[in-house]
C-alpha cells in the first residue's frame, strides 16, 4: 500500500492507495505542506479498486474514508 500523510491548515490527512502513480502525483502537488506532527491523521482516505477482479475487467476506482457516504 503507497500512501502519503499531509497536513493543511489544522487538518492532517493519511492518503492511500494501492497504486503508486496517485499518491506520486499527490506527492508532487502538496510537496511544500508539512507532514503531521507525530505521524497521526485526522482524516483517511482509500483510492483502490472498489473489487479484485475490476483491475482487468472495465477498471473502476473506488475512493473510502473513514466514513461512509450514502449514494
Amino acid at each position: 500500500m503507497h500512501s502519503l500523510s499531509v497536513r493543511i491548515g489544522p487538518i492532517s490527512y493519511r492518503v492511500g492507495s494501492a497504486w503508486a502513480a496517485p499518491i506520486a502525483t499527490l506527492r508532487r502537488l502538496y510537496a511544500g505542506y508539512p507532514a503531521p506532527e507525530e505521524g497521526i491523521a485526522t482524516v483517511t482516505a482509500r483510492i483502490g479498486p472498489p473489487r479484485p477482479w475490476r483491475r482487468w475487467i472495465r477498471p473502476q476506482v473506488a475512493i473510502e474514508g473513514d466514513h461512509s457516504l450514502p449514494d
